[in-house]
Protein backbone atom coordinates (compact mmCIF):
# COMPACT_ATOMS: atom_id res chain seq x y z
CA UNK A 1 0.00 0.00 0.00
CA UNK A 2 1.05 3.88 -0.44
CA UNK A 3 1.45 4.58 3.26
CA UNK A 4 4.15 1.58 3.40
CA UNK A 5 6.20 2.98 0.20
CA UNK A 6 5.93 6.59 1.63
CA UNK A 7 6.89 5.24 4.91
CA UNK A 8 9.42 3.25 3.99
CA UNK A 9 10.95 5.95 1.53
CA UNK A 10 10.76 8.88 4.47
CA UNK A 11 8.71 10.71 1.94
CA UNK A 12 5.81 11.30 4.54
CA UNK A 13 5.19 11.58 8.06
CA UNK A 14 3.72 9.25 10.07
CA UNK A 15 0.15 10.00 9.97
CA UNK A 16 -2.89 8.20 12.18
CA UNK A 17 -5.87 6.97 9.38
CA UNK A 18 -9.27 8.64 9.30
CA UNK A 19 -11.13 5.51 10.47
CA UNK A 20 -14.86 4.82 9.92
CA UNK A 21 -17.22 1.95 10.80
CA UNK A 22 -20.18 1.17 8.51
CA UNK A 23 -23.32 -1.71 8.68
CA UNK A 24 -24.26 -2.09 5.18
CA UNK A 25 -27.23 -3.99 6.65
CA UNK A 26 -28.50 -0.80 7.63
CA UNK A 27 -29.01 0.73 3.93
CA UNK A 28 -29.97 -0.46 0.63
CA UNK A 29 -27.39 -2.59 -1.52
CA UNK A 30 -23.68 -3.20 -0.35
CA UNK A 31 -21.91 0.28 -1.33
CA UNK A 32 -20.21 2.66 0.86
CA UNK A 33 -18.76 5.94 -0.75
CA UNK A 34 -17.08 9.11 0.66
CA UNK A 35 -15.81 11.65 -0.79
CA UNK A 36 -12.03 13.33 -0.01
CA UNK A 37 -11.19 16.57 -0.45
CA UNK A 38 -8.52 19.44 -0.67
CA UNK A 39 -7.50 22.81 -1.20
CA UNK A 40 -4.55 22.00 -3.96
CA UNK A 41 -1.35 19.79 -4.94
CA UNK A 42 -1.09 16.74 -5.70
CA UNK A 43 -2.81 13.66 -3.23
CA UNK A 44 -2.84 10.76 -2.63
CA UNK A 45 -3.48 7.86 -0.28
CA UNK A 46 -4.79 3.82 0.48
CA UNK A 47 -7.95 2.92 1.43
CA UNK A 48 -8.10 -0.20 3.80
CA UNK A 49 -11.62 -1.12 2.94
CA UNK A 50 -11.99 -3.87 6.23
CA UNK A 51 -12.84 -6.93 3.83
CA UNK A 52 -9.24 -7.85 2.72
CA UNK A 53 -10.16 -5.06 -0.05
CA UNK A 54 -7.21 -2.33 -0.50
CA UNK A 55 -7.09 0.71 -2.83
CA UNK A 56 -4.29 3.21 -3.64
CA UNK A 57 -5.26 6.49 -5.63
CA UNK A 58 -3.25 9.31 -6.43
CA UNK A 59 -4.79 12.69 -8.00
CA UNK A 60 -4.70 16.27 -9.16
CA UNK A 61 -8.18 16.90 -8.77
CA UNK A 62 -9.59 18.82 -5.37
CA UNK A 63 -11.79 16.18 -4.79
CA UNK A 64 -12.24 12.38 -5.13
CA UNK A 65 -14.77 9.59 -4.51
CA UNK A 66 -14.05 6.30 -3.71
CA UNK A 67 -16.61 3.30 -3.67
CA UNK A 68 -16.84 -0.09 -2.14
CA UNK A 69 -19.12 -2.85 -3.22
CA UNK A 70 -19.29 -5.04 -0.44
CA UNK A 71 -19.86 -8.95 -0.83
CA UNK A 72 -21.90 -9.68 1.93
CA UNK A 73 -23.93 -7.15 4.37
CA UNK A 74 -21.80 -6.69 7.73
CA UNK A 75 -20.10 -3.87 9.88
CA UNK A 76 -16.49 -3.32 8.59
CA UNK A 77 -13.87 -0.41 9.37
CA UNK A 78 -12.48 1.72 6.89
CA UNK A 79 -9.43 2.85 7.44
CA UNK A 80 -7.92 5.52 4.87
CA UNK A 81 -4.57 7.32 4.66
CA UNK A 82 -4.58 9.96 2.62
CA UNK A 83 -2.18 13.22 1.82
CA UNK A 84 -2.89 16.48 1.83
CA UNK A 85 -6.82 16.02 2.81
CA UNK A 86 -8.67 18.90 4.76
CA UNK A 87 -12.23 17.86 4.33
CA UNK A 88 -14.14 14.56 4.07
CA UNK A 89 -18.47 13.71 3.75
CA UNK A 90 -19.14 10.34 4.31
CA UNK A 91 -23.02 10.64 4.17
CA UNK A 92 -24.89 7.24 4.50
CA UNK A 93 -26.95 6.20 6.97
CA UNK A 94 -24.47 2.92 7.31
CA UNK A 95 -22.33 4.99 9.29
CA UNK A 96 -22.05 4.16 12.34
CA UNK A 97 -18.70 5.47 14.28
CA UNK A 98 -16.03 7.47 13.12
CA UNK A 99 -13.12 5.98 15.47
CA UNK A 100 -10.56 8.31 14.61
CA UNK A 101 -9.94 11.63 12.39
CA UNK A 102 -6.43 11.15 11.72
CA UNK A 103 -3.18 13.61 11.48
CA UNK A 104 -5.09 14.63 8.17
CA UNK A 105 -4.52 18.19 8.28
CA UNK A 106 -7.97 18.81 8.58
CA UNK A 107 -9.82 22.12 8.66
CA UNK A 108 -13.29 21.68 7.78
CA UNK A 109 -15.97 19.34 8.72
CA UNK A 110 -18.53 20.98 6.97
CA UNK A 111 -21.37 18.49 5.85
CA UNK A 112 -18.96 15.58 6.89
CA UNK A 113 -21.65 13.34 8.78
CA UNK A 114 -25.10 15.07 7.11
CA UNK A 115 -27.66 12.76 6.78
CA UNK A 116 -25.89 9.85 8.66
CA UNK A 117 -29.03 8.95 10.87
CA UNK A 118 -27.76 5.91 12.65
CA UNK A 119 -24.20 7.69 13.80
CA UNK A 120 -23.60 7.21 17.27
CA UNK A 121 -19.87 8.42 18.21
CA UNK A 122 -17.22 10.51 16.69
CA UNK A 123 -13.56 10.89 17.87
CA UNK A 124 -13.26 12.72 21.39
CA UNK A 125 -10.89 15.51 20.06
CA UNK A 126 -11.48 17.49 17.64
CA UNK A 127 -8.55 18.53 15.23
CA UNK A 128 -7.10 21.80 16.33
CA UNK A 129 -6.90 23.06 12.99
CA UNK A 130 -10.90 22.58 12.21
CA UNK A 131 -12.45 26.12 11.58
CA UNK A 132 -15.54 25.00 10.40
CA UNK A 133 -18.59 22.99 11.62
CA UNK A 134 -21.31 24.03 9.30
CA UNK A 135 -23.98 21.15 8.76
CA UNK A 136 -21.47 18.57 10.33
CA UNK A 137 -24.21 16.33 12.49
CA UNK A 138 -27.18 17.44 10.10
CA UNK A 139 -29.98 15.01 9.95
CA UNK A 140 -27.99 12.84 12.46
CA UNK A 141 -31.04 11.15 14.16
CA UNK A 142 -29.17 8.92 16.52
CA UNK A 143 -26.49 11.27 17.54
CA UNK A 144 -26.04 11.62 21.56
CA UNK A 145 -22.47 11.77 22.12
CA UNK A 146 -21.03 14.33 24.46
CA UNK A 147 -19.02 16.27 22.56
CA UNK A 148 -18.20 18.99 25.50
CA UNK A 149 -14.56 17.51 25.26
CA UNK A 150 -13.88 19.16 21.79
CA UNK A 151 -12.30 22.07 21.26
CA UNK A 152 -14.10 24.66 19.08
CA UNK A 153 -11.82 27.89 19.76
CA UNK A 154 -10.51 27.59 16.26
CA UNK A 155 -13.89 26.98 14.59
CA UNK A 156 -15.17 30.24 12.84
CA UNK A 157 -18.37 28.44 11.32
CA UNK A 158 -21.05 26.27 13.69
CA UNK A 159 -24.10 27.29 11.29
CA UNK A 160 -26.11 24.78 11.51
CA UNK A 161 -24.28 22.51 13.17
CA UNK A 162 -26.86 20.40 14.50
CA UNK A 163 -29.38 21.55 12.01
Amino acid sequence: MLRKLLLASGEAPVLTDLTFEVNTALISGTTISFTLYRFSGFGSGSVDWGDGSDFVFATSSTSITLSHTYATEGVYRISAFVTLMNSFTINTPALTRCISFGNQNLTSLQSSFADCTNLVEVPSTLPSNVTSLNSTFRACTSFNQSIDSWDVSSVTNMAATFN
